[in-house]
């Protein structure tokens, strides 16, 4: 159990974006430090409500793919910024423009990216629904777990069948 904070596609996520004029011209905007406070807020009102060892994650852009969107730099940055105050995961998303559909594991290279910019578990996303690419991931480093929540909507027995294709006994 834990807490989850969300730095994507909202309110938070939008306080650190430096072309936002609606928050530049307030405390929020400006260099990247005034930027990231509204997000370090919440997590310090979140680590205060949930006392000093409740877990708290986060799921982030790496890299947004909009006009004055995050770099994925930024998403690192922020990544670390957010891990330094506190978080214990990060969770590891983009905002990205696909003019086709995206290919499996779309998204791996961007928390790949994370996790060498931070002393956390990352959870990578992206199409992650076939059990050799999931495995691939976490056996070569590139993320520590893997996020597969639409596909377990598709194929709620998804682990069990993971297990078979990957040749593991399952018991229980």
């Amino acid at each position: 159990m834990g807490l989850r904070t969300v730095v994507r596609g909202r309110i938070v996520s939008a306080t650190c974006k430096g072309n936002n004029t609606c928050w530049t011209q307030t405390w929020h905007g400006g260099s990247f430090e005034r930027r990231l406070r509204f997000a370090l807020q919440c997590l310090q009102a979140m680590r205060d409500a949930a006392g000093p060892d409740y877990p708290i994650f986060t799921r982030t852009s790496a890299r947004e793919d909009l006009p004055g969107g995050l770099t994925l730099d930024d998403g690192c940055a922020i990544a670390r910024a957010l891990v330094d105050a506190g978080v214990c995961l990060v969770d590891v998303s983009a905002s990205l423009r696909l003019s086709d559909e995206p290919e499996p594991g779309y998204m791996v290279p961007l928390a790949a990216a994370v996790k060498r910019a931070v002393s956390v578990p990352v959870i990578a996303v992206g199409k992650l629904h076939y059990p050799e690419l999931a495995n691939r991931v976490t056996e070569e480093g590139k993320a520590d777990l893997i996020a597969i929540g639409s596909q377990l909507l598709k194929q709620p027995d998804w682990a069990l069948r993971a297990a078979a294709a990957l040749g593991q006994e399952v018991t229980g």
